[in-house]
């Protein structure tokens, strides 16, 4: 019974199994009441102070992770702007790891860029100057005084600037589609010795101006590869074109083909004074080139990249004294 402000509980006595009487306990309820009072009020101010607290540590938190956070977040504004000399603070936690991708990524941009700036320029230079030569040589073959030999020779000249500007224009076509993953291709089983010497032969003149013998090494004429051989040959040529284009006049170049391990072995070897140890681990990157070299910087990447389509692999190993890139792909 809790009426009247009094806590009362009865219990009946017995007697063996008679009724003697009955006991009554009784309290004011006003003491529990304050009990219950005092505990509610500590429950509801430790509460209270206890949410104060987590607020308080939340605050300081959010605000010393926003301060950690606002070196990431400008460096990151400076590098979508275009400022790549931007850097990002690394720590050993979460964020650290946050700031070694995001320096990663500057690092990436930046030599993206660079390489976007470079092709433009090598690009630019590549169709000025045959454009510059097609204008000088036709205004040269508008004289009608001139002989016939002159004539042919600045029409040879003005055919040559037309394939230059046609190889630039195939290559940065050929990138594009490789990147999109639009460029079809038709495997088949190839004679690997037969397109070497294919394509060796197409070199013929250019080898003859460079003054370097070439050597074909196809010991096992049975070497068969399935690849597509038009994408094969064009890999040949870019890398004997950049064998002439890179050695001194006069170094020897070789073309091997052979089968390892149920693999097929293409090689072309030069002899020239080998690739910087800088430029080495960029030479398949698209629109790169050493400081002397010429050309827009296409041709082993697009070598590399149809060789990877092919099911196969490009490798370079250089050192003074020899060149090698070795494509290595599926036997038929």
């Amino acid at each position: 019974d809790w009426s009247g402000g009094l806590a009362q509980v009865a219990r009946p006595l017995f007697d063996g199994r008679r009724l003697v009487g009955v006991a009554v306990f009784s309290t004011p309820l006003r003491e529990v009441e304050d009990n219950v009072a005092v505990v509610r009020n500590q429950i509801l101010i430790a509460g209270g102070l206890g949410l104060l607290i987590a607020l308080a540590v939340a605050v300081y938190t959010a605000r010393a992770i926003a301060r950690r956070v606002k070196p990431l977040e400008e460096g990151a504004r400076r590098v979508a702007a275009g400022d790549f000399s931007a850097t990002f603070p690394v720590r050993d936690d979460e964020l650290g790891n946050l700031s070694r991708a995001l320096d990663d990524m500057q690092r990436q941009l930046a030599r993206l860029d660079s390489s976007r700036r470079r092709f433009v320029a090598t690009a630019s230079h590549e169709l000025r100057t045959p454009i510059f030569s097609l204008g000088g040589f036709l205004e040269l073959l508008e004289d009608e005084e001139l002989d016939e030999e002159t004539r042919k020779e600045f029409l040879r000249h003005v055919r040559q600037q037309v394939l230059r500007l046609q190889k630039l224009a195939t290559d940065l076509l050929d990138l594009s589609k490789l990147e999109a993953g639009s460029l079809e291709l038709h495997p088949e089983p190839t004679d690997v010795g037969a397109l070497a010497r294919a394509v060796a032969s197409e070199f013929g003149p250019a080898l003859g101006d460079h003054a370097s013998p070439l050597q074909l090494r196809l010991d096992d004429p049975t070497v068969r590869a399935r690849c597509d051989p038009d994408r094969l040959a064009q890999v040949l040529r870019i890398l004997i074109d950049n064998a002439l284009t890179h050695t001194p006049a006069g170094t020897a170049i070789s073309v091997s083909a052979s089968r390892d391990n149920g693999r097929v072995r293409v090689a072309v070897r030069d002899a020239g004074p080998g690739i910087a140890g800088d430029a080495m681990d960029r030479v398949f990157e698209p629109f790169f080139t050493s400081d002397d070299a010429q050309g827009s910087g296409l041709g082993l990447a697009i070598a590399r990249e149809l060789t990877e389509r092919m099911e196969g692999r490009l490798r370079v190993d250089s050192r003074p004294g020899h060149t090698t890139f070795a494509l290595e792909l599926p036997s038929s």
